[in-house]
């Protein structure tokens, strides 16, 4: 038999056999199927697996017949971004219990003098067969099913036992990115209030960043969840400013203390206009008597530029990528809390 090269519609099961665990079973319209984001097929003369191409899923489907023979179809593209959504969103479910997410902290450092003063808590997931998943592979699925929230909580409660860890040889202040969902909830101040007194933290320890669209969608209620977290101790930040609709007026009602330029002006600042808008923002800012931070600092020309507008911190791979949380308190250490202070090779 010929290795496999091309897959037809249908794949008689005499040629060829399933070699990975299906999910569980599942609902796609009125037939019971069974999917994973990526199979191998095996030649049955051969012994020798085949992997899949990527742009294809294979879709075994019980046959009720008394020999209890099996076939299979290849997915139109729609079946299968649904059935990876499916997967992601089951897997998901267990992803918390059974320890599969990372926190990750990219530090935050001040623009005068080097002085490490933060980090923001990033997540990564460990997923069990597709290795560390960044958070645009699941964040944008996870939010808009509605289990942003389990996400958010734990990785609130993760942050303050890191904020209060003896491994720190600093204070630092941590940084946790809320969704949209998160300020919309009622509820949500109250939970934060109880893991502050299950953890010890201390909320002014931790900062809540907030996007500015985020704070848009629903006003009223997201500028009520934001006085309340102040009202606890946390620091506000407005994360990504510039790429939002958010009104001037309204923008100086928000109880903020931060505002985060976002990286896609910093990255750009070749260009003139680009350099413009960064100055507005700034020059906005420090009218708002505000807190300043750069995204997306990636070499000392720029960290010079926003020095000289009056810019107060700045983040990006200039000072270091996002690590997992032990490496970065041994970072933090390394660095005696200024980062060009690293002992060099």
């Amino acid at each position: 038999m010929k290795p496999v090269t091309s897959y037809p519609s249908k794949i008689s099961t005499q040629d060829f056999k399933l070699v990975e665990n299906s999910y569980p079973k599942e609902s796609l319209g009125k037939e019971d199927v069974y999917f994973s984001r990526k199979y191998e097929i095996l030649e049955s003369e051969q012994g020798k697996a085949q992997p899949m191409p990527d742009n294809n899923q294979i879709n075994w489907q019980k046959n009720l017949t008394s020999e209890g023979a099996c076939s299979c179809r290849v997915l139109q593209a729609s079946e299968q971004e649904r059935l990876q959504t499916i997967a992601l969103l089951d897997d998901f479910n267990t992803a918390i219990a059974k320890g599969e997410l990372k926190v990750y902290l990219q530090p935050q450092v001040t623009i005068a003098d080097n002085k490490i003063i933060g980090a923001e808590a990033l997540v990564r997931w460990l997923h069990p067969r597709f290795g560390l998943l960044a958070p645009g592979a699941f964040l944008p699925t996870i939010e808009k099913y509605g289990k942003i929230g389990a996400l958010s909580l734990w990785l609130l409660h993760e942050c303050m036992l890191l904020s209060r860890s003896q491994m720190q040889p600093q204070k630092i202040r941590i940084s946790i990115n809320l969704s949209m969902l998160d300020l919309e909830s009622p509820s949500f101040p109250q939970q934060v209030e109880i893991l502050l007194k299950q953890t010890g933290a201390q909320a002014t320890e931790l900062c809540m960043e907030i996007t500015e669209s985020s704070a848009m969608h629903n006003p009223e209620q997201c500028l009520a969840s934001m006085l309340r977290l102040r009202q606890m101790g946390f620091t506000l930040s407005i994360d990504d400013f510039g790429t939002g609709y958010s009104s001037l007026s309204y923008l100086s009602r928000m109880p903020v203390n931060e505002l985060k330029i976002d990286r896609s002006f910093i990255t750009q600042l070749h260009d003139s206009k680009q350099r413009d808008i960064v100055k507005a923002i700034v020059q906005l800012g420090l009218t708002l008597k505000l807190r300043l931070v750069a995204e997306g600092v990636e070499d000392s020309t720029v960290c010079d530029f926003l020095e000289g507008l009056g810019c107060h911190e700045m983040q990006g791979y200039l000072i270091a990528k996002p690590m997992p949380a032990v490496d970065f308190f041994v970072w933090l250490n390394a660095c005696s809390g200024c980062w060009q202070d690293l002992p060099q090779n």
